[in-house]
């Protein structure tokens, strides 16, 4: 039971390590390489990454199996990663080079998930078995290890970054997709020393096989209508997950003479250390009030994300005065999401 529980242990590192490496890189993809290239990179990741994640996620995890999923998106992710890097460098082959990493990453992030979910469970359900605790209880403890290594290195990758800018200013783009390359790169060996836990996948390719399982997902909004009813709100944070690391923390923050570039690692790990604290709070809520009321209250901090330029400059909301208050209600929004 105790090596079963060290081995979900390093697979939550290994993925909470990747994936902080990746979201740090993001919030940084305008601020570094520019609205144009930045945004459209973005845009690309996001398109591959629910394509991917509506067609092949489910086919492709059960064919070849959860680890082997695992093992594919933290890779891709990693060649998203170094993308960064080698947009710094090599400036003139930036746009093709980054913008097919960019794609790479989306297809690997759309693999990741779906595969993280059934190793989770897998890993789960035989740590019950052999150490004798019902299963619900251990999906609890684990979720609560999965949640403390997500946030926890969420928030060490993104003011990792400001350190870097702060004592190295001279080489800081450079050393900061350097890092993350790195531990991305550690990531994957972290990975291939998982168990199998006995869940190979069904490599069955057959056209019957793939075809059937190709649309799930999408036969599967369509038939539950909680899913559908549940639409507009991903949709809203969608939006926002997108406009804050493109234009907030790419332009606002970066582009601001209070703050800038040096500043976007500390001040995105405010959005995660929101959803961190308000996490108990919001459970506490959605017991007692219901989970719509909670929803609600979330949805209307996602609407606020966009709706507050209507009455502040960017100039105004560039300021450390507005721009914490207005990262901590956009962090209770992601963290109610």
């Amino acid at each position: 039971a105790s090596a079963l529980y060290s081995n979900f242990l390093t697979m939550c590192i290994s993925f909470s390590l990747n994936h902080g490496s990746v979201v740090s890189c993001l919030a940084y993809a305008s601020a570094e390489l520019g609205s144009s290239l930045g945004g459209v990179g973005s845009g690309v990741l996001y398109v591959f990454y629910a394509l991917t994640a509506f067609l092949l996620a489910k086919p492709v995890v059960s064919m070849i199996g959860p680890k082997n999923g695992l093992l594919i998106g933290v890779t891709g992710y990693c060649i998203y990663i170094a993308g960064f890097l080698f947009a710094v460098l090599v400036p003139a082959m930036a746009w093709p080079v980054f913008i097919l990493a960019c794609a790479i990453g989306g297809i690997a992030g759309g693999l990741l998930w779906p595969s993280q979910g059934r190793y989770f469970a897998r890993n789960a359900k035989l740590y019950a078995e052999h150490s004798r605790i019902p299963v619900d209880q251990v999906n609890s403890t684990f979720a609560g290890m999965f949640a403390a290594n997500y946030l926890g290195f969420e928030m060490v990758t993104k003011v990792l970054a400001t350190v870097i800018f702060v004592l190295f200013p001279s080489i800081a783009d450079f050393l900061v997709f350097t890092v993350y390359t790195v531990i991305a790169v550690a990531s994957i060996f972290s990975i291939l020393s998982l168990r199998d836990l006995s869940e190979y996948g069904t490599w069955d390719f057959s056209f019957e096989t793939v075809s059937t399982q190709v649309l799930a997902s999408g036969r599967l909004v369509i038939e539950d209508i909680r899913l559908l009813l549940m639409v507009p709100f991903q949709v809203a944070f969608g939006f926002c997950s997108s406009f804050v690391p493109y234009y907030v923390l790419g332009t606002v923050i970066a582009g601001s003479s209070n703050l800038g570039t040096t500043w976007v690692g500390l001040l995105s790990a405010i959005i995660v250390a929101t959803g961190a604290v308000t996490a108990i709070p919001t459970a506490y809520m959605a017991n007692h009030f219901g989970k719509p009321v909670v929803m609600t209250i979330g949805g209307l901090c996602l609407i606020f994300a966009g709706f507050i330029f209507f009455f502040v400059s960017d100039t105004q909301l560039g300021t450390w005065a507005l721009i914490v208050p207005y990262l901590v209600i956009y962090g209770f929004g992601r963290g109610t999401w």
